[in-house]
């Protein structure tokens, strides 16, 4: 059986910010999900969107005055940056720094993009699609 006709007896689904994966199994006229007959390793390559910044610990859904957002460590600089350059572009005298400020913070965004293409190993990798 080839890989796509075994692939669509399964189906997939996220809640809870889990991945769910079951076979498909309607034999009996009426859709029933079955858990899968082996374990196997999965990849998953997602985009993750981290919440919006909010002013103050008010209990809305967002990232607070005390809290990180979810990019790495070494990328919080680009987010000051952008801020910075922000901050001089309400100043049409101070236009030069804005413009600074801003291609430091294109050169973040660059360098975290290689950062995004690598796996741990530090190799690049590429996600083969499929037609479903």
């Amino acid at each position: 059986m080839s890989v796509k006709v075994e692939a669509q007896k399964h189906v997939w689904w996220l809640e809870n910010s889990k991945l769910g994966i079951a076979k498909n199994s309607d034999t009996d006229s009426e859709l029933k999900y079955l858990s899968t007959d082996a374990v196997h390793s999965i990849t998953v390559h997602s985009v993750n969107k981290d919440e919006s910044f909010i002013s103050a610990d008010t209990g809305d859904p967002g990232i607070g005055m005390n809290e990180s957002p979810n990019i790495p460590e070494e990328f919080h600089e680009a987010l000051a940056y952008m801020a910075i350059a922000k901050g001089y572009e309400k100043n049409p005298q101070l236009i030069n720094n804005a413009i600074y400020f801003r291609n430091l913070f294109k050169e973040e965004v660059a360098r975290g993009k290689q950062h995004a293409n690598k796996d741990k190993d530090g190799t690049a990798y590429f996600i083969k699609g499929y037609d479903y």
